[in-house]
């Protein structure tokens, strides 16, 4: 194994809690640091251990959909930084900033993603006694919602939802929203999981269908499994929360599901 990779956690070594205080410190500075960032996701390339040819990796999102990715050394003291300074336009220094932010979400989560520009939204918090303020029944949808989603999701006190807004607010132009969750554990103060909501259906479809003949099947596997172990689930109970999750994102714009 090249020295210059970090070690794979076991599969059933849960990386989570961590300290969700911390994250918003690292997001706020990438956001100085490169402020045209819109977001930025830890992943791997395949889902197997790490290695020379399955490193570690980041992606970042800037600008008008630009997408750089970059391995993350084992030793920041020295590590190469040009190809951070061309592609984010930035100092020696500042890119050296940059991968030193990165580093560390990694080490706090190895498979997340957080929106670092969110764009503003009204709120709109959820829980089994009301929607954005007002009283709901308890045998409503958003009521039982709410049960449902803490019975299969013991690990997680609330979900916090950020959104990505692109495109013209006027004339014709189609705007794009894009959410972010944010699985806070039931302390308030630690994130247990941080997903994108882009690829999540796919991922769904993988778990409950298994195509053989689908790229991407077994990275896709591996992620549903290493959620599932963070948020104290099964990957096949995490297939059944992602639809409801999606709905309610992008259809009622929730940004905040409180759970019991």
């Amino acid at each position: 194994m090249n020295a210059q990779l970090r070690e794979s956690p076991p599969m059933n070594e849960r990386l989570a809690p961590y300290s969700q205080k911390r994250v918003d410190e690292i997001l706020e500075e990438l956001h100085q640091l490169v402020p045209d960032m819109a977001a930025v996701r830890t992943d791997r390339f395949h889902g197997a251990e790490l290695s020379q040819s399955n490193p570690q990796r980041i992606l970042i999102e800037h600008g008008a959909g630009k997408k750089f990715r970059m391995g993350v050394p084992a030793l920041l003291v020295g590590a190469p930084t040009g190809h951070i300074r061309s592609n984010l336009n930035l100092t020696a220094r500042d890119a050296e900033l940059v991968l030193k932010c990165c580093s560390e979400l990694v080490s706090l989560n190895p498979m997340g993603a957080w929106c670092v520009t969110p764009s503003p939204m009204d709120p709109l918090v959820v829980n089994i006694h009301s929607a954005g303020g007002n009283p709901i029944q308890r045998d409503s949808y958003l009521s039982e919602t709410c049960d449902i989603l803490a019975e299969n999701l013991p690990n997680v006190g609330a979900i916090e939802i950020d959104y990505r807004i692109t495109g013209n607010t006027g004339g014709a132009s189609i705007q794009r929203r894009r959410a972010f969750l944010r699985f806070v554990a039931k302390n308030g103060i630690h994130e247990v999981a941080a997903i994108d909501t882009a690829g999540i259906a796919l991922h769904a479809r993988h778990q409950i269908l298994k195509p053989r003949d689908e790229e991407m099947l077994e990275l896709n596997l591996w992620r549903m499994q290493f959620w599932a172990d963070t948020l104290g689930t099964t990957p096949d109970n995490l297939a059944e929360v992602f639809p409801t999750l999606v709905f309610l994102n992008s259809a009622l714009h929730v940004t905040r599901i409180d759970l019991p």
